[in-house]
């Protein structure tokens, strides 16, 4: 008959015996030092932040909307169509004498929207969208529709 193993669930714990090496610690989280907690940013130094990284003459958001989805009109179809760009909207100031720009930060892909607002004869706000019509990445003219999610 096979011996039956006895449960090391009861074992008694040795004391671990008095080391000089780092490495040789019980719990090494009880010997790591402690990390200091991150500093408190609001929203606002957090938006900054990241939208600086894409534009860094950026200076103040003057406003955001939650969710926007950005259209391009077709000349050829006469119809809106989905460019694939849709999230966070902000309407910021930039360096300078009255400069002003359009971000979206794409939640779909690393691909965002950023424009210059050059004149206010370039944006018309309908119902449906904000109508833009600004130069796309190749500097050719473009309309692009922004249409924001109403909470």
């Amino acid at each position: 008959m096979p011996s039956k193993r006895k449960s090391s669930r009861h074992a008694k714990l040795e004391p671990q015996p008095i080391t000089d090496y780092d490495t040789d610690t019980v719990n090494p989280s009880d010997a790591a030092p402690s990390l200091e907690a991150p500093p408190v940013r609001t929203n606002t130094e957090l938006n900054l932040t990241v939208l600086r990284r894409y534009s860094p003459d950026l200076e103040h958001i003057l406003s955001i909307a939650p969710f926007a989805v950005l259209y391009t009109f077709s000349t050829e179809s006469s119809q809106w169509e989905k460019c694939g760009i849709e999230g966070t909207l902000f309407v910021c100031q930039l360096a300078g004498t009255a400069r002003y720009s359009a971000i979206i930060l794409n939640r779909k892909s690393l691909d965002n929207f950023i424009t210059d607002l050059v004149s206010a004869d370039d944006v018309e706000i309908t119902a449906e969208y904000v109508i833009l019509q600004a130069l796309n990445s190749e500097g050719t003219p473009q309309i692009y529709g922004i249409w924001i999610f109403e909470d």
